[in-house]
């Protein structure tokens, strides 16, 4: 069974040593929001994995390699694919709230701020979206 995961820990291994090793910048952070631990794979999974014991607590299925580190903010995990979609999960259940298409891969991570998500895409644009609904400027 796997150990606790601590500050001194590296995080990588720990993840790739539950999943495999085709994950991608996971993320963990000091406080995990709900002690949960959010990672993107090349599987084409986002993961929810307990932050002690390594469960999984869900997964999301995207259409291509999870590059992108995901955000969590507000019980909301942000996450890009490479299916040119940034996607927004409720942090509890996996549950898609939105989906946003963009003209390329998004593996940039994204950041949330004041409501607002921020994303790159390969398509040579940042992307500014409403983080609750995921409508963008011209929508």
């Amino acid at each position: 069974m796997p150990r606790p995961v601590s500050r001194d820990d590296n995080c990588l291994c720990y993840v790739r040593k539950l999943l495999g090793s085709n994950v991608y910048d996971p993320a963990l952070p000091l406080n995990p929001f709900g002690g949960t631990v959010y990672v993107g794979s090349g599987d084409g999974k986002v993961y929810a994995l307990d932050a002690v014991t390594g469960t999984e607590r869900w997964t999301h299925t995207t259409g291509d390699a999870v590059d992108s580190s995901p955000a969590v903010v507000g019980g909301t995990v942000y996450v890009g694919s490479n299916d040119h979609m940034l996607y927004a999960l409720d942090a509890v259940t996996g549950t898609e709230r939105w989906t946003y298409a963009t003209g390329g891969a998004v593996r940039s991570s994204p950041a949330v701020v004041g409501g607002t998500v921020y994303v790159g895409s390969n398509d040579s644009t940042v992307f500014a979206l409403d983080a609750a609904s995921g409508a963008g400027p011209a929508d």
